[in-house]
C-alpha cells in the first residue's frame, strides 16, 4: 500500500462465491497489539465467502508498520485510511461505490 514515500503492510483477500467482476471491499485496520495476521481469523473468511473482499492492514504504530517500517501513531490517522481507499479505487476487482 503506497504511503508517505514508502508503504503500509497489508493483505488483500479476494471475494469468493460470486461471479461479479467487481465486489465490495471492507478495510480492516488492527489496533492495540493485534496484527493483520490475527485479524484474518476474525470473520474474514466469512466475508470472502459472501462475496466481500477484505483489505487487512497494519496501520501506523501497529504490527509490521511500526516494527519494520517505523510508522508511528499519528493524530490524523485518516491519512492511512485515505491511502487504502486510494489504492482500492484503482483496483479493477473492487467496486469502489459499495
Amino acid at each position: 500500500m503506497p504511503y508517505e514515500g514508502g508503504s503500509l503492510p497489508g493483505y488483500f483477500v479476494h471475494a469468493r462465491g460470486t461471479t461479479a467482476a467487481r465486489t465490495p471491499c471492507v478495510v480492516h485496520f488492527d489496533g492495540l497489539d493485534i496484527t493483520k495476521e490475527l485479524l484474518y481469523m476474525r470473520g474474514v473468511p466469512d466475508l470472502a465467502r459472501r462475496g466481500i473482499a477484505v483489505l487487512l492492514m497494519d496501520g501506523p504504530d501497529t504490527g509490521e508498520a511500526i516494527r519494520f517500517r517505523i510508522y508511528y501513531l499519528r493524530p490524523d490517522y485518516e491519512a492511512a485510511g485515505s491511502a487504502c481507499i486510494d489504492y482500492l479505487e484503482k483496483r479493477r476487482d473492487v467496486d469502489a461505490k459499495n
